[in-house]
Order: C-alpha cells, then sequence, then structure tokens
C-alpha cells in the first residue's frame, strides 16, 4: 500500500481529484510530491504541452536546471535553459502513414485530431535519490 501511495503522489501532483489508497481496514490520502513546483529546486525539468484541436498543433514549452553552465559551451547554437517547439501532429502522422496499420482517409485522420480536443499537460522531472530512478508528476487540464 505504502508503494502505490508514494507512486501516486509522484505521478499526480495536483488537488483536482481527493485519492485515497485502501487496503481492508486502511485508508490513506495520497499528497503531493513536490508541493510547490520550482525549477531547479525540487525538479530540474518543466515540460508543458498544449495541444489545439483546431489547428492539429501540439505546443511544448520546455525549462531546464538540468545542465550546468558550462555544457553550453558543447551545443551552442542550442539553448539548454528554454524551449518552444511546436509540432504539426497531422503532419507528424502523415510521415508515418507507412508504418501504421490502421487505413484511413486523410479526412479521417483530420476529424479524429479534432475530436480528441484541446488539453494541456505539465510534466515536472526530478533526478532526486527515490525509488524511481527519475521521476516525472503529471497534471493534465482541459
Amino acid at each position: 500500500m505504502r508503494n502505490l501511495r508514494e507512486f501516486l503522489s509522484r505521478t499526480y501532483n495536483d488537488d483536482k481529484m481527493k485519492i485515497q489508497v485502501k487496503y481492508k481496514e486502511d485508508s490513506q490520502d495520497v499528497t503531493r510530491y513536490f508541493g510547490k513546483i520550482q525549477l531547479g529546486v525540487n525538479c530540474v525539468s518543466i515540460i508543458i504541452l498544449h495541444y489545439l484541436a483546431d489547428s492539429q498543433k501540439l505546443i511544448c514549452d520546455i525549462e531546464s536546471d538540468e545542465f550546468k553552465e558550462n555544457a553550453q559551451e558543447l551545443c551552442p547554437e542550442i539553448n539548454l535553459k528554454s524551449q518552444k517547439i511546436e509540432i504539426n501532429i497531422a503532419e507528424e502522422l502523415e510521415n508515418m502513414k507507412e508504418v501504421l496499420t490502421e487505413e484511413a482517409a486523410d479526412e479521417e485522420w483530420k476529424q479524429l485530431l479534432v475530436s480528441v480536443g484541446n488539453f494541456s499537460a505539465e510534466l515536472y522531472f526530478s533526478l532526486k535519490n527515490t525509488i524511481l530512478p527519475r521521476s516525472f508528476i503529471i497534471s493534465i487540464g482541459y
């Protein structure tokens, strides 16, 4: 029970739901693992995703404090602290058609990508020594 509660506290970092783990007569609340997220203090990377269904775009904002300053010398063309990436999911699927087993018309794919609806997610990564070698937290909103 303890392992499940600890795992859930690492993977769900929100208070929109109350989560309890119950076993026989024992009941324990799942509490936040990170508390207030602070880049460089209790996590090394934050990835924020926004999916825009109408345009089938996935916007990825990455903030990182994972690398030392001198790492920038090894790859000067890349900002190791912050990146914003925009992915056209329809184009990505177009490039994957030969590996997808489902045969669907382009219009069916577009309809599916729109029907998913808008959503966002936040991923927090920590290198802190825990039971898991790298822990992450997911917070999903609509």
